[in-house]
């Protein structure tokens, strides 16, 4: 797992530029969040960062069109298949201001990535490295200082603390250590 991308308060990575799709410049597009149809409502041309081991350049997206389980993006100057090329594995990034505007309460599920975790008691279960969708709601990768990854569903009942600007999540524990014996002795392995 590479290192998390930086939290900006202006502008927000929403997915990675992939492989090149036919001769003329077009880019397959994932969105980091899969169930997320948000560039479908962002109004083109859109100019947007893409984001490399090289360093940033400004482009702008001239279309976004919506296949299958990704988009395929028109990028303003780039013509043709190696033009495209040179921008695989990029990520990209678009000014807050753009997006549609949130909800009380609601969050970006990338503004997570860097964050500290503490449960209900305040112990450091240690920082979101990655999110991910597994079909029914967000899962977050917590890693701590030791490289122990503990996988935290991004469900509300869990979730008691969500502070973005303060780069902190509080979560409500769910320690298996807490079950004694008594709750596991009897039961049966499933088929």
């Amino acid at each position: 797992m590479g290192a998390p991308l930086a939290y900006d308060p202006k502008t927000l990575p929403l997915g990675t530029v992939g492989k090149p799709h036919g001769t003329r410049g077009q880019l397959h597009f994932r969105l980091f969040n899969d169930g997320s149809r948000v560039l479908s409502s962002l109004r083109m041309p859109l100019s947007v960062c893409l984001e490399g081991p090289e360093g940033s350049q400004v482009c702008v997206i001239e279309q976004a069109r919506f296949a299958h389980d990704h988009y395929l993006l028109g990028i303003a100057g780039v013509t043709d298949r190696d033009q495209a090329t040179a921008l695989v594995g990029r990520v990209l990034r678009v000014a807050r201001d753009t997006l549609p505007p949130l909800a009380a309460g609601e969050f970006y599920w990338q503004d997570l990535v860097g964050c500290e975790v503490t449960d209900q008691v305040g112990r450091l279960l240690g920082r979101v490295q990655a999110i991910f969708d597994n079909g029914a709601h967000g899962v977050g990768s917590v890693v701590d200082a030791q490289g122990h990854e503990t996988l935290i569903p991004l469900v509300a009942p869990l979730l008691l603390v969500v502070d973005v600007e303060g780069r902190h999540v509080q979560v409500k524990s769910l320690d298996i250590e807490d079950l004694d014996d008594a709750h596991l002795q009897g039961a049966e392995p499933g088929p």
